[in-house]
């Protein structure tokens, strides 16, 4: 397990011996079957401001495990937002998942699934909700919320403030 601690956007700022630091860092080093938990993420702002496109390695679990329930778009574990030049905001790799998540202000693609058997469950693109449930603002980004370019990817219990483009590329895909 891997601790997202800090609301920063450094890949520098993290902790190799506590497996802990930002969202960048602990992405910048997790590998297949690792995952990463916002448990110690306490930050006031909800939120976390992203630079450049987040890459969620192969097999790599986001928020929460494939195994444990999804979690609401509308309590997420943080809101990732980022600069309308950004696009994608999120990538994810084969067999990576992120759950429990919001994409909120920004980018131009809020996520984009890169590789096949990709799982996305109870993320909200293009809306921000706090931890309580409390509605902060919608606005979608620029392009598309989701961009599906790989087979096999799963997405579902899921809000899209934007359009879905499903590429020919995304064959045996499931939304909803």
């Amino acid at each position: 397990t891997w601790d997202v601690t800090s609301a920063s956007d450094s890949a520098s700022d993290g902790d190799l011996a506590t497996r802990s630091g930002s969202l960048r860092f602990v992405l910048a080093h997790a590998t297949g079957g690792d995952f990463v938990s916002f448990a110690r993420f306490d930050s006031a702002a909800d939120k976390i401001f992203i630079n450049s496109t987040l890459t969620v390695p192969d097999g790599v679990a986001v928020g929460r495990t494939r195994d444990a329930g999804c979690g609401s778009f509308k309590t997420p574990l943080t809101n990732l937002a980022a600069d309308a030049a950004i696009s994608p905001v999120v990538s994810l790799a084969s067999g990576a998942s992120l759950r429990n998540i919001d994409i909120g202000s920004g980018g131009g693609v809020s996520l984009k699934i890169s590789g096949a058997n990709a799982n996305v469950c109870g993320v909200g693109l293009g809306i921000e909700y706090d931890r309580d449930g409390l509605l902060i603002m919608t606005l979608p980004p620029s392009h598309s919320a989701l961009v599906v370019d790989a087979p096999a990817a799963s997405v579902y219990s899921s809000y899209f403030n934007g359009a879905i483009i499903v590429s020919t590329r995304g064959s045996d895909s499931r939304l909803g």
